[in-house]
């Protein structure tokens, strides 16, 4: 700006200048939020996968929560209940007669 410019034509060029100044500034905030909306989705898919895998490593840590080991300890107990029973059943036969 030179000295010799109109005071008025100075504050209309530093108003467009804030005007350009301002929407740029918009601009770099909307491009920052969908960076950020766009990070938060890939952290939160990723948290998704890791708890995930927690999850099925706690399985294979505990052995005991895993459905296939259950369905083989209670079919292990209804056997064991199963020849104690015959074993009784036997056992009280044989002292009755």
């Amino acid at each position: 700006m030179a000295l010799d410019e109109d005071p008025l034509r100075q504050i209309a060029n530093s108003l467009s200048n804030l005007e350009r100044l301002y929407a740029e500034q918009i601009a770099r905030q909307k491009e920052q939020q969908e960076g950020f909306a766009e990070r938060q989705k890939e952290f939160d898919e990723r948290r998704k996968r890791f708890e995930k895998r927690s999850e099925q490593a706690n399985l294979y840590r505990n052995p005991w929560l895993v459905p296939g080991n259950l369905a083989y300890l209670f079919h292990m107990i209804a056997t064991a209940v199963l020849a104690l029973a015959v074993i009784f059943l036997v056992w009280k036969s044989q002292h009755w007669k």
